[in-house]
């Protein structure tokens, strides 16, 4: 649902290590690229700060009206293959940053400054530089960002109409992109972006869960649709382990990604540093939000069979565990 005046958001790349949000060059100094924001601690490990360590309110940026119709949907439209029949549009080949800094907290920041204005349906979103990257190869870490473009003119004519500081980069060539991920996989990471405030649960009480679903689908099968169903109203029944509000950011090995939960649950930290597990339908990992005339849509990666993906529609803004409006294995074995 494109909206007739849509101004600009912030992006902010983030030096950090590709695992649990840590970080071997701690720190180290990073040179800034287009404006730094601040800093409220060193990049340590992926635990978001507590209460008393919360970072100080982002700074607000003047935005002037942007149009939307040369920004690229939200998430991962042709650079996550299983995406591609959902996306309509050309691949992106330019983006916008903003700022640079050496923690996770700063790109949370980066995050609620986008409620300072109205940006192009979808954004900002988090992403790491392995799952969007750039021609820069040397690059590396958590990106926050406000714009996708097919061409240079595109962005610079976005970039244009901003009042703040930003950083043009241009991303990988789709060639180049392919190559790169031919890396072993436990090497890169993504960004565990929550999408909506959610309960984490402990990882021995999901496996349990998980294992009474495939006893009782072993003994009746039952549609994609139904499953779910079930899924749901046994973590509704569990105990939680902390509860975490939209916004925050972590960072995953695709190994955890996939294992143990074959992308039914991503890993997090509660505020006492716990490790947990939310939702997968709760983040933004492999989805995109495409802009429609009646709206804009989530589809989202949901588990991956024999190479086949079961995709999930939803309306963008909705509560993730409302009926959505498709569920569909694209393919199969």
């Amino acid at each position: 649902m494109d909206r007739p005046a849509l101004p600009f958001t912030v992006v902010l790349c983030v030096s950090l290590s590709l695992s649990a949000c840590s970080s071997s060059n701690a720190g180290q100094q990073v040179v800034p690229r287009a404006a730094t924001l601040p800093s409220t601690a060193s990049t340590t490990s992926a635990a978001p700060a507590s209460a008393a360590t919360a970072p100080p309110p982002a700074p607000t940026l003047a935005l002037r009206p942007i149009p939307a119709e040369d920004v690229l949907p939200a998430g991962f439209c042709h650079l996550d293959v299983y995406l591609d029949e959902e996306c309509k549009k050309s691949a992106p080949r330019y983006a916008l940053f903003l700022g640079v800094a050496v923690d996770a907290h700063a790109a949370e920041a980066a995050l609620r400054s986008g409620g300072t204005g109205e940006l192009a349906t979808g954004y900002p979103f988090v992403t790491t530089l392995d799952d969007l990257p750039l021609a820069d190869p040397k690059r590396k870490g958590l990106a926050v960002v406000a714009g996708l473009f097919e061409r240079k003119d595109q962005a610079e004519q976005y970039q244009a109409r901003l009042s703040g500081p930003t950083e043009l980069v241009e991303l990988a060539s789709p060639e180049d992109a392919a190559s790169r991920k031919i890396q072993p996989k436990d090497s890169r990471s993504s960004a565990v972006e929550l999408a909506e405030d959610t309960a984490a649960f402990s990882k021995e009480d999901l496996e349990k869960t998980e294992e009474a679903l495939d006893e009782a689908l072993a003994q009746k099968w039952v549609s994609l649709p139904e499953q779910r169903e079930r899924r749901e109203r046994a973590i509704a029944a569990l105990e939680s382990r902390c509860k975490l509000p939209r916004g925050r950011v972590f960072s995953a090995s695709h190994k955890d990604l996939i294992r143990p939960f074959m992308l039914r649950y991503a890993p997090v930290r509660c505020d006492d540093g716990a490790e947990a597990w939310v939702p997968w339908r709760a983040t933004r990992l492999k989805s995109t939000v495409v802009r429609t005339g009646e709206g804009a849509l989530v589809h989202q990666v949901m588990l991956v069979e024999c190479d086949s993906p079961i995709i999930e529609t939803r309306r963008f803004g909705a509560d993730s565990v409302a009926k959505p409006l498709r569920l569909a294995l694209r393919g199969g074995c």
